[in-house]
């Protein structure tokens, strides 16, 4: 498949948003049988050919890729019928397709609260010098380990609801009840990363004056913060924050209170390549 232009807003540049747009295209074009994505761009604009280096694409030439350069002769003549050539080289690139890596089993806990009206969550501000989201707002979480098997066997719960229990406890301090957590959406991390994660999402209602700290070393700091304003906050460039991140706190905005967030208990199916359906969903038992 060919990939014919990714456009970004001036004002939404420099936060990832071309990156997350260009991972979908990956995994959309995996998901229809391609081996391979293909594309034509400037080879020395900064954010066209070095941009796609950047991300795993690699010149296609005549003597390099022989069949891929017969299929992109249309769209080379186009591209001269267009004159582009003017403005500066053009080149081909590709990038193989493919389902890998693994992706590892992980939990992500939202811990929300009403507080004067407020709906706020807990979020944490991770470090620069992390090689996973670096930068990004993040909930407390992390992947499921063994012993999480262990506990969730012994407790006779999910490995995700023990994985959840223990995140909570080492990143926040708090000691909860792994019946208060609410399955609430499920993200697999798309292709084109090193690291993949297929991640639990979990509300997990919290009573205004319960005591959660910050207790971890991957975030510079954690707090108590109102929905509304990360959601500013992102909009503006503020803040960082990954898809799924981004879609639940839009999610969670647009609920509004903590009634209604309980009462929602929504299908938490799993979610490719970043493309989630329209927010908010539709309550799990909805008639």
């Amino acid at each position: 498949m060919h990939l014919d232009q990714i456009a970004v807003r001036p004002s939404a540049q420099g936060r990832g948003v071309g990156e997350m747009l260009l991972r979908a295209a990956m995994g959309a074009a995996l998901d229809r049988g391609a081996a391979e994505l293909t594309l034509m761009t400037y080879a020395d604009v900064p954010w066209n050919g070095p941009w796609y280096a950047r991300q795993g694409f690699v010149e296609v030439t005549e003597e390099s890729h022989p069949d891929l350069w017969a299929e992109l002769e249309h769209f080379r003549a186009v591209e001269d019928g267009l004159g582009l050539p003017a403005a500066g080289r053009r080149i081909a690139m590709a990038v193989p397709l493919a389902d890998e890596p693994t992706p590892l089993p992980a939990v992500s806990v939202i811990p929300v609260r009403e507080r004067d009206g407020v709906l706020e969550v807990f979020v944490q501000h991770r470090a620069h010098t992390m090689d996973f989201v670096p930068g990004a707002v993040v909930f407390p979480g992390g992947r499921v380990d063994p012993q999480d098997s262990t506990t969730a066997e012994r407790l006779g719960i999910d490995v995700t609801q023990a994985c959840g229990v223990r995140e909570v406890a080492e990143e926040t301090g708090a000691v909860i009840d792994p019946a208060d957590l609410v399955p609430w959406d499920r993200w697999i991390t798309p292709i084109g990363y090193p690291k993949r994660f297929d991640v639990f999402f979990y509300v997990l209602p919290v009573a205004d004056g319960a005591e959660f700290a910050h207790t971890t070393g991957e975030a510079v700091r954690s707090e108590w913060t109102p929905v509304r304003d990360l959601v500013v906050a992102v909009e503006s460039g503020d803040l960082a924050m990954v898809a799924p991140t981004r879609t639940i706190v839009d999610e969670l905005s647009a609920l509004g209170s903590l009634s209604a967030v309980v009462g929602l208990s929504p299908e938490a199916g799993p979610i490719d390549h970043d493309l989630a359906a329209p927010r908010p969903r539709r309550a799990r038992f909805a008639p």
